[in-house]
């Protein structure tokens, strides 16, 4: 069935549906890796988007229980060029198509995705609606006309942890993570490094995340507009200075936030693993995973903040630290080295932890 994915502006592009007949209505945005199709979907920093993978082919590598980062998939659509009928990898447990089917993904398929793709980067990111049910994009016009931004929406009460989970480990640390939306390959990597986690719900208060007394405070990842969550950035604030605090993309916008700084919507966010970041004082750049559209201004930094990592590419804030506290943050995801060692930005998290 023809089908249609119809950008804010009124530009459409057509497809073909693929599965499910439907709409989806959500922030269009693309994803330039070429591999990590599993991980990225069931990211839930891509809670409230449609989501445009770049790459031409998808599904060929087929989809296994190992690599998801989150029991489920969370873009409220799929945008591909082509999808694979036929998978083949070692890994592969499943097909792709069996994995859009399980999460009821509304996929379009048949997409010129580099002409939306550069219409996104020219233009902007924006909302969009996509119609796999037959319907013309005049009438998609007009249902997203009188839609507003998922963005204006609290996201991470979605994604988020809904009780307190704890798993432990065999070292001595101990770990209060604050759960916007945390990716299972984090939570390895404090395991693997030692550290026994407890995660929390993303509205719970300083003293229900201090009670167990931990010896550090992760902010974790999740998505949406930083601004759009006051009582948590209350939070934070109230959290500074009691424990170390470690803060990654959506925890580095609240942390800035709670240290008095502002945040922005980007005009085209970060989406892709091969950003290359430099710390500050150092020559060597960063290869990086990225998954946001907001950041932090760095017109508005207070005195006590200071920018430790910056993007090569268009100059903005990476990672900040607090001067008079133990408080940093990251705006990129850590993921482990070539050796498939943990990041060394959370064992210098862990470092301040030791006290």
């Amino acid at each position: 069935m023809k089908s249609w994915i119809v950008l804010k502006d009124g530009t459409a592009f057509a497809g073909v549906n693929h599965n499910l007949p439907g709409k989806a209505f959500g922030e269009v945005v693309f994803y330039t890796g070429v591999v990590g199709y599993q991980e990225t979907l069931t990211n839930p920093v891509y809670a409230g988007q449609i989501l445009t993978l770049t790459y031409p082919l998808i599904g060929n590598c087929g989809v296994n229980d190992e690599d998801p980062e989150s029991p489920r998939a969370w873009p409220r659509a799929l945008v591909v060029r082509d999808l694979s009928p036929i998978h083949s990898n070692f890994r592969a447990q499943n097909s792709f198509d069996e994995f859009l089917e399980k999460h009821r993904i509304v996929c379009i398929k048949d997409v010129d995705t580099r002409a939306l793709t550069i219409h996104l980067r020219e233009h902007g990111e924006m909302t969009g609606i996509v119609g796999t049910d037959g319907s013309d994009p005049e009438k998609l016009k007009q249902e997203l006309s009188q839609s507003a931004s998922p963005y204006a929406q609290n996201l991470a009460a979605e994604t988020g942890s809904r009780e307190i989970r704890e798993e432990k480990a065999s070292g001595k640390y101990k770990i209060a993570i604050v759960d916007f939306g945390v990716q299972k390959s984090l939570l390895g990597q404090l395991l693997d490094l030692g550290a026994t986690w407890i995660c929390y719900p993303p509205g719970s208060g300083p003293e229900k995340i201090l009670e167990k007394n931990p010896d550090g405070i992760l902010l974790s990842s999740g998505p949406g507009d930083p601004e759009k969550l006051p009582e948590s950035v209350k939070n934070v604030r109230a959290l500074l200075g009691k424990k170390p605090i470690l803060g990654i993309g959506l925890g580095h916008q609240l942390l800035a936030l709670a240290g008095g700084a502002r945040t922005f919507r980007m005009k085209l966010g970060h989406r892709g693993v091969n950003y290359p970041v430099v710390e500050t004082g150092k020559k060597q750049s960063l290869i990086t995973s990225q998954h946001h559209s907001f950041c932090v201004d760095a017109q508005s930094l207070p005195r006590n903040l200071a920018v430790t990592h910056t993007h090569l590419n268009d100059k903005t804030i990476e990672g900040i630290a607090f001067t008079d506290k133990p408080a940093l943050s990251i705006q990129f995801f850590p993921t482990r080295d070539e050796y498939y060692r943990p990041n060394p930005c959370l064992q210098k998290f862990l470092e301040l932890c030791k006290g």
